[in-house]
């Protein structure tokens, strides 16, 4: 007779095998005490998976047990190459993996993974020092959705930064929470299917590099007096990815920040963005025959190529002078593009954003959002098109504006404008003034001008 495993002792050899993995045997490693110290460490196919998970029978060993467990589920394997691959941090893909697994825990177990298992004071002690830095916001980001996150909150001293904090935490937690599109596509992570694999992956990438913008954001609101005299002298911006050249302001002095939101998108938006016919010497049907006389290859036929999508940023401040049905009609003639549409009011925060997602992979928003009327951010828009929503280099990218750009304080002046013209030139942004110029250009795009 077979000998039963004892309940106490984990057996992630039971959830079946990882598609991603070469093998599924697990050892048991550290007893750690609390949640911080639970981990699956993967080892190679010669080599087992080693857990640190504790196997008491009290309620605190079942809880750290069960998060192990969770882990060996949605850890991702090759973190540090994949790290690299997407240009964040390594750390900041650990606490996309810390965010994912305590929505699954929550999904599989109905309880909170951080309850009695978790000391937040000496996080709560630094971030209530001056000028907090970005790994402190990012860790404490982390365990957003959990009572560890509302601990964290309550004890730090200064209300500022509590109050920041809660904003970029709850902006975290609707985006992933259960239920929302971006865990419906994270609960197939395991799946045998290579897309939905891919799927899954694309969002662990877009939650680290969220949590790097919004702990960027924190910690540049809380900058020390010498830090504040130097980007008023020299602006405060981003490097390029390829060279270290300046990129585009941050906000601080010249631009408003730009907060980001990301609607549900409940409505189909496919189409075949970047599609371009390609004259051939075979095919079905002649679609030029002019070209017998006038191609030396006598190449009549054509065929299309495939698709590459598109980024699409539409300036909607009142100076475009477009309604709602105009900013819709470019919606539904980008089909299958991802559209940024920015507009700033007096004041911008994760209450009153200035830039909104609403359509992207296959998807769009039932209703437009409300615009405020002012620009303020245009070139953190582009750039924010450019470096976060574009999917790879040969993906053009639309800006619509009729090119009267403007700051802080709706202000306008030359370094403005000269800084969205450079923009232009160096990543090549497509500029279409107005609206029927924009909609001629997005049907050349899907092969239909």
């Amino acid at each position: 007779m077979e000998s039963k495993q004892p309940r106490h002792t984990l057996v992630p050899e039971a959830l079946g095998q990882r598609p991603d993995l070469l093998h599924n045997r697990y050892q048991s490693g550290a007893t750690p005490t609390d949640l911080d110290g639970v981990s699956v460490q993967f080892g190679t196919p010669t080599k087992p998976h080693t857990y640190q998970a504790p196997t008491g029978e009290g309620i605190t060993s079942r809880r750290l047990r069960r998060f192990a467990l969770v882990l060996s589920r949605f850890q991702l394997a090759n973190s540090k190459r994949l790290a690299k691959s997407w240009k964040v941090k390594p750390t900041s893909l650990k606490y996309a993996e810390q965010i994912l697994a305590n929505t699954a825990y929550k999904t599989a177990f109905n309880d909170d993974p951080t309850t009695n298992v978790l000391n937040t004071k000496a996080l709560s002690l630094m971030l209530s020092e001056p000028t907090p830095n970005e790994e402190l916001i990012a860790k404490a980001l982390s365990y957003c959705n959990t009572e560890a996150f509302e601990q964290i909150v309550r004890d730090i001293t200064i209300q500022p930064v509590a109050d920041l904090l809660t904003s970029c935490g709850s902006s975290l937690a609707s985006d992933y929470e259960q239920g929302s599109w971006n865990w419906r596509a994270v609960s197939r992570i395991n799946s045998s299917s290579a897309y939905d694999r891919k799927k899954a992956y694309k969002v662990y990438k877009e939650l680290a590099r969220e949590i790097e913008r919004l702990s960027r954001y924190a910690s540049g609101n809380f900058k020390t007096r010498e830090q504040e005299e130097t980007i008023k002298k020299n602006g405060d911006t981003y490097a390029d990815q390829k060279g270290g050249k300046p990129g585009y302001s941050d906000g601080s002095d010249r631009w408003y920040p730009l907060i980001v939101s990301k609607p549900e998108l409940p409505l189909v938006h496919t189409g075949k963005m970047g599609r371009k016919l390609m004259y051939t010497d075979t095919g079905r049907t002649i679609k030029n025959i002019s070209r017998i006389y006038s191609d030396p290859e006598q190449r009549i036929f054509t065929r299309k190529t495939r698709a590459i999508g598109a980024v699409v940023v539409i300036d909607c401040s009142g100076s475009m002078n477009l309604d709602e049905r105009e900013i819709d009609e470019m919606i539904q003639a980008s089909a299958g593009a991802t559209i940024l549409c920015y507009s700033t009011g007096s004041s911008v925060s994760q209450e009153n954003p200035n830039a909104w997602v609403v359509a992207r992979k296959g998807r769009r928003v039932r209703q437009l959002p409300h615009f405020p009327g002012g620009n303020g951010c245009d070139a953190p828009a582009l750039m924010y098109g450019l470096k976060e929503l574009r999917e790879n280099s040969r993906q053009p990218v639309i800006w619509i504006s009729d090119g009267r750009v403007t700051g802080m304080r709706d202000q306008q002046n030359v370094d403005l404008s000269g800084e969205c013209d450079r923009i232009v030139q160096r990543f090549g942004v497509t500029v279409c003034r107005t609206n029927h110029q924009a909609i001629t250009k997005l049907k050349q795009l899907q092969g239909k001008g």
